[in-house]
C-alpha cells in the first residue's frame, strides 16, 4: 500500500492537484486509494463520503452523521442517523412495482392502504433514486421526489454527496484528477424490473447552510426530458398525530448501524435493498413552531430525501431526513420545503385541507354493508350450455396490475352482482367491464320509482366516482350511464328481479356519458341479440365497458372516456354455433368543448381483435366466433340499422 501511495503522489498531475489546493496529506491520499479499492469491489455502501482534498480556506464540511452525536440546538430534532428502524412489528417495507404498491394479503395495513392507492399511486412515479458518478464508479446517494416541474427535493446531506457551496453558489465535486462529479436521478429502480428513467442534475438549485437549527433541504434542476414524471402536491397544513403517512423512497443497506438494527433490518428487507420502496407508518409527535414532525414508518440508510406522503389525501406532508433506531423518524414539514423552493422562483403546487383529493360522496348515494353481498352469485360463464364455458375477458399483464382488489385475501377482481359481474380500474376509477347473462324467456319487466344510487363497500370510496362529474346537463356535467343495462339483469323470480334491478345502480357499474349517447342503435343492439339467440331459451352474455386512453379529456377531476366497447355472445338460432359481434362508439361530438368531427358518432361493428388491442383484454374463443373475423383486417363498420349486422 505504500508504494502504491508514494506512487500515486509522484504523478505530476495529482501533485499539482495537491499544490492548487494546499493539500499535502499522505493520509487522505491513503483514504482516497482505499476508498477507490472499495469501489472497485462494488462495496459502494461501506463509503460514507469520498476524500474532497478541500483546500484549506474552504475546510470540507463535516459528516452528516458525527461518530458522537452533540446535543441538538434548539428548535431541531434529538441527533441521530438519517434513518431508522423504530418498531419492529407492524411497520413493514412494501416493495413497488410498475408504480403499483404490493400490498400484503393480511395485516394491520391492508385496508389502509387499499382505501389509499389510487391517491397515492399516481405519485409513485415521481419519487427516484439519487446517483452519484465520482469519475470511478456510481454509487446510491438518497432519494428525491419531483416538487415542481423540473425540480426535485432532496436533503442538503443528499446533495453535499456530490456538491459544495464555494464562493455563494453550489457547484459540483470533482475527484483528484479535476474531473467533476456527475449525478442524477433514476425513476425507475423497481425490483426485478430492468426499466430505467435516469434523468441528470444540471445544477443544485438551493442547499441550506449546515445548521443544525434548520431543514435539511437541497433542491436540484434536472436536465429538460419529455419523460420528466409530475410534481407532487404538498399539503401546506402540519400532519395530526396519529396521522397515517407512508415514505417513498430507496432503503439501502448501511454497515454502519449495530447488530440489533442490522438484524431488525434484515427482518424488514431480507436482503434487498436499493429498490423503490413504500413505509407505510403514523405521525407521532409535532413539534410546535417548528419545521419537523417525528413518525414510525421503516427507514433505512438511502431512505434521506423521501417524500412522506399523507395517506387521507395523497399529498406531500414531509421529507424524510433523520432517525433514532426504536425511537422515531424525523421528517422535514413539506410546507418548509415547498416555502424553500418559491424563496428560490420556484412554483409549487399547493393544496389545502385534509379532505382526500376525490370528491366526497354524493348526498342521496346509499351505504349498503358489505355484508348484504354474500348471496351475489354474479356472471355465470357456463349460461350458455352448448356453447361452453364463456370467461370473463382477460385482461394482459399491465392491465392486470391496475384492477381493483378485495376478498378477505385482496386478491379477488370480479364484484359479482345478481346476474352480472363488475370488475375495476384502480386509477380511472371506473369499471374495466360489466359482463351481464341475459335470459330472455324469463325477463320481466320493473315498475315503479327508480332506485337510488349506491356506494360497493367492498371497494374503497377513492376506488369509486362518486360524485365529481355527474350532476345537470346544463352545468356541463355529466349522467351516470349504465354499462349493464338496468332491466338487463332482471329475470327469475320477483324477489331476484328486484335485487338485480337495484344492484345496476351500483357506481361501479356506472361511466360518465352525455345523455344523447345511451340511445339509438347502441341501446337496441342487446334486444336484437335475443331475437336472434335460439329462440328454445333466448340467453345472451353481454360484455360492455370504456376504452381508456391516454389522451382521454379532464372534465371535473376525472377523464372522461370518449369511446366505449361491447361485445355480445348467444347460440344463433339459425346455425346452432356460438355467435359473438362487437360494437364500438364515441360520444366525443356530445361532449362540452370538444370538436365536431363529421362520422364520429354513431355505432358500429367492430371486430373483436381490434376491440382487444383498444382495450387490452382477451376475449379468448369469443374472437373466433365473429363474423367478422373472417375477413381480414376488416375495418369497422357503421351501422344506420340492425339489419346491417354481421351475424353468420
Amino acid at each position: 500500500m505504500k508504494n502504491r501511495i508514494e506512487s500515486v503522489m509522484a504523478d505530476k498531475g495529482f501533485q499539482r492537484q495537491l499544490r492548487q489546493r494546499r493539500v499535502a496529506a499522505p493520509e487522505s491520499v491513503e483514504a482516497w486509494i482505499r476508498d477507490a479499492e472499495l469501489l472497485a469491489e462494488g462495496a459502494v455502501e461501506a463509503i460514507e463520503k469520498k476524500a474532497e482534498f478541500e483546500a484549506p480556506a474552504i475546510p470540507p464540511p463535516p459528516s452528516p452523521v458525527p461518530p458522537s452525536p452533540a446535543p441538538a440546538a434548539p428548535g431541531g430534532p434529538p441527533p441521530g442517523r438519517e434513518e431508522a428502524v423504530v418498531l419492529l412489528e407492524g411497520r413493514p417495507s412494501l416493495m413497488i412495482r410498475g408504480d403499483r404498491i404490493e400490498i400484503p394479503r393480511s395485516g394491520i395495513w391492508v385496508r389502509p392502504l387499499l382505501s389509499a392507492r389510487a391517491l397515492v399511486e399516481p405519485w409513485l412515479r415521481s419519487v427516484g433514486r439519487v446517483e452519484i458518478d465520482d469519475g470511478f464508479g456510481s454509487r446510491h446517494g438518497g432519494t428525491g421526489w419531483m416538487i415542481a416541474k423540473g425540480v426535485v427535493a432532496t436533503n442538503r446531506h443528499v446533495a453535499e454527496a456530490f456538491s459544495a457551496q464555494r464562493g455563494g453558489q453550489v457547484v459540483f465535486l470533482t475527484n483528484f484528477t479535476g474531473a467533476a462529479y456527475k449525478a442524477r436521478v433514476d425513476f425507475r429502480e423497481e425490483y426485478q424490473e430492468p426499466q430505467q428513467l435516469e434523468i441528470a442534475i444540471e445544477r443544485v438549485l438551493f442547499m441550506e447552510e449546515r445548521d443544525p437549527q434548520k431543514p435539511d433541504v437541497a433542491l436540484l434542476k434536472l436536465q429538460d426530458d419529455p419523460q420528466l414524471p409530475p410534481p407532487i402536491p404538498i399539503l401546506m397544513e402540519g400532519p395530526r398525530p396519529g396521522a397515517p403517512v407512508a415514505v417513498i423512497g430507496y432503503p439501502a443497506y448501511d454497515p454502519r448501524y449495530g447488530v440489533d438494527a442490522l438484524e431488525a433490518a434484515r427482518a424488514v428487507f431480507g436482503s434487498i435493498y436499493d429498490v423503490k420502496r413504500l413505509s407505510p407508518g403514523r405521525v407521532m409527535d409535532v413539534a410546535a413552531n417548528s419545521w419537523y414532525f417525528s413518525h414510525d414508518a421503516t427507514t433505512l440508510g438511502g431512505n434521506s430525501g423521501s417524500v412522506v406522503l399523507d395517506l387521507e389525501s395523497g399529498l406531500a406532508v414531509g421529507m424524510h431526513f433523520r432517525g433514532e433506531f426504536r425511537t422515531s423518524n424525523y421528517a422535514i414539514l413539506a410546507s418548509e420545503v415547498a416555502k424553500r423552493a418559491e424563496e428560490n422562483g420556484v412554483a409549487v403546487g399547493r393544496r389545502r385541507g385534509w379532505a382526500p383529493v376525490v370528491a366526497p360522496v354524493e348526498e342521496g348515494l346509499e351505504r349498503p354493508a358489505a355484508a348484504e353481498y354474500t348471496n351475489r352469485e354474479g356472471y355465470d360463464q357456463a349460461f350458455l350450455g352448448d356453447g361452453g364455458p364463456i370467461p370473463l375477458p382477460k385482461p394482459t399483464n399491465a392491465l392486470s396490475q391496475e384492477l381493483a382488489t378485495w376478498g378477505p385475501d385482496n386478491d379477488r377482481t370480479e364484484l359479482p352482482y345478481t346476474h352480472f359481474s363488475v370488475v375495476m380500474h384502480t386509477k380511472r376509477r371506473l369499471c374495466v367491464f360489466s359482463a351481464v347473462n341475459m335470459d330472455g324467456k324469463k325477463s320481466v319487466s320493473v315498475k315503479g320509482q327508480r332506485p337510488r344510487w349506491r356506494v360497493d363497500p367492498r371497494v374503497p370510496d377513492v376506488q369509486q366516482i362518486l360524485g365529481e362529474c355527474y350532476g345537470q346537463e346544463t352545468e356541463g356535467k355529466f349522467s351516470r350511464g349504465h354499462m349493464t343495462r338496468r332491466e338487463d339483469p332482471n329475470w327469475g323470480p320477483q324477489a331476484v328481479v328486484k335485487r338485480a334491478n337495484a344492484d345496476t345502480f351500483h357506481v361501479t357499474n356506472a361511466c360518465p356519458q352525455m345523455q344523447p349517447f345511451n340511445a339509438g342503435i347502441w341501446n337496441g343492439l342487446e334486444d336484437y341479440a335475443l331475437q336472434n339467440a335460439r329462440q328454445d331459451d333466448m340467453r345472451i352474455s353481454v360484455f360492455t365497458g370504456p376504452i381508456f386512453r391516454d389522451d382521454d379529456p379532464s372534465q371535473f377531476d376525472v377523464l372522461i372516456p370518449v369511446s366505449f366497447w361491447k361485445v355480445i355472445a348467444f347460440i344463433h338460432d339459425g346455425t346452432g354455433k356460438l355467435t359473438a359481434t362487437g360494437y364500438t362508439m364515441s360520444q366525443r361530438d356530445f361532449l362540452p368543448g370538444e370538436e365536431f368531427v363529421f362520422g364520429q358518432y354513431g355505432t358500429y361493428q367492430t371486430p373483436l381483435s381490434a376491440i382487444e388491442q383498444m382495450t387490452h383484454l382477451s376475449f379468448g374463443k369469443l374472437t373466433k366466433s365473429d363474423p367478422m373475423g373472417v375477413l381480414p383486417e376488416a375495418p369497422a363498420r357503421p351501422l344506420r340499422s340492425f339489419e346491417e349486422i354481421l351475424l353468420v
